[in-house]
């Protein structure tokens, strides 16, 4: 019947798998943004700040930009 659901090969989802995806990332844009913040290319607000630098690039992931975009 039309009901039955379809099945696949694929595993269920570890729960919160996506939390410790984010979090992976976040320690990423950590140790990007630890460099960053030491120059200054990146605004005088960020300047010397890695975790408002980190913030920023984690906020910029979650709008779709690429880390030196946001």
């Amino acid at each position: 019947n039309g009901n039955t659901p379809a099945l696949t090969d694929e595993q269920p989802q570890h729960p919160g798998s996506e939390l410790v995806a984010w979090a992976e990332s976040a320690v990423a844009a950590n140790n990007s943004a630890q460099s960053l913040a030491k120059t200054s290319f990146v605004p005088k607000a960020f300047q010397g700040k890695p975790d408002e630098v980190t913030a920023a690039i984690l906020a910029g992931q979650e709008m779709g930009l690429a880390p030196m975009a946001a």
